[in-house]
């Protein structure tokens, strides 16, 4: 079977109608990028399954594999996760469909910086310190291809407390840390860890298959006054992105979140349902700013979790799921959308698979 057939904006100005595979962020982003920068229209949007999906996405249909009528003028772009490609991609072929293409973190990159009109921001300073953190963790799938890290992308082994394994040179059981907490926060024992032992200038974290794609030379416009944090480009979700905690957050855990913002951070709980009512949510906890406003962040970030760590029922201190790291999200959403005089500027992500 042929899977990895290659996409790229020019197929859409053929004037063929566009099918999406996918119902979620990733298709409906997607879906918002191509009508806006090639004004083609998308007749459907396709799932392998109704379960958990919406009915429509913009008023056009989300339909199941079986009910979709076979068409070859029909362009199919498969917008999920790329993990999932291959076995999306098997289904069509069972069903002799083969004019589908693969929306891959490179491209998807492309129409994310066309529609956002993010341009790049470039400097000349070579005395900035930058240090990028990579989580790693000792589960982590094997990656089936090789990937090669600018020097300023470091690893820091996440989860360290309790492993026999010694995966990277820094680990985040060492001085002011909290890896005893990753089963919940993920890579925000990385984030804690940067925050609280990193004298870069310019400091940051990404994850060991989601990586900025971003050149040093950005960087250093942090340094600059060009920008003061990079964050990768937000996905969209429809109707709002109250759609991303309903399915990651549980109401009772998003009720303990209302009420610490209610308490700790009332400015921020007076524009948190302003917020929900966007459609932009910045994914994955990738960050990477100024030492400034890196260390703002978290002296904002960390003791909310705390508290919100205190209240869940069952506390975080009982539970194996990374929720915290969801609501990490969220909040870095809510935060960079409120302090809007920071100068925030956007990045595509790459996904490693």
């Amino acid at each position: 079977m042929s899977y990895g057939k290659s996409f790229n904006l020019a197929q859409l100005h053929t004037g063929k109608p566009v099918v999406i595979y996918g119902a979620q962020a990733v298709a409906y982003t997607t879906y918002k990028a191509i009508t806006k920068l090639t004004g083609c229209t998308v007749k459907n949007f396709i799932v392998s399954s109704r379960e958990g999906q919406p009915d429509e996405l913009d008023g056009i249909a989300v339909i199941e594999l079986k009910e979709y009528a076979k068409n070859n003028d029909d362009m199919i772009l498969v917008a999920t996760p790329e993990d999932i490609q291959g076995s999306i991609a098997g289904l069509l072929e069972e069903r002799g469909i083969d004019n589908y293409f693969f929306i891959k973190s490179n491209e998807f990159g492309i129409l994310q910086k066309g529609l956002y009109q993010e341009k790049s921001y470039i400097a000349d300073n070579d005395e900035l310190a930058v240090e990028v953190l990579q989580a790693v963790h000792e589960k982590d799938r094997k990656l089936t291809g090789e990937y090669e890290n600018p020097s300023w992308i470091v690893p820091i082994q996440v989860g360290a407390t309790g492993s026999q394994k010694v995966i990277a040179d820094i680990r985040d059981n060492t001085g002011d840390n909290i890896s005893t907490r990753n089963k919940n926060y993920s890579e925000l024992t990385a984030l804690y860890w940067a925050w609280k032992n990193s004298d870069a200038d310019i400091k940051g974290i990404c994850h060991y298959r989601r990586v900025p794609d971003i050149q040093l030379s950005d960087l250093l416009a942090l340094g600059v006054g060009s920008a003061d944090v990079f964050l990768t480009y937000p996905l969209m979700y429809y109707p709002d992105i109250s759609m991303h905690h309903k399915r990651y957050i549980n109401d009772k855990d998003w009720f303990v979140v209302e009420n610490a913002l209610k308490e700790y951070a009332p400015e921020y709980y007076k524009v948190l349902d302003e917020c929900m009512k966007q459609q932009l949510f910045i994914n994955y906890n990738i960050l990477v700013a100024r030492k400034e406003i890196f260390d703002s962040y978290c002296e904002w970030l960390f003791p909310l979790l705390f508290k919100i760590g205190e209240n869940t029922v069952p506390p975080e201190s009982e539970r194996q799921d990374r929720y915290m790291g969801y609501i990490g999200e969220t909040l870095c959403t809510l935060y960079f959308m409120k302090n809007n005089s920071i100068k925030t500027r956007y990045c595509s992500c790459l996904m490693r698979t």
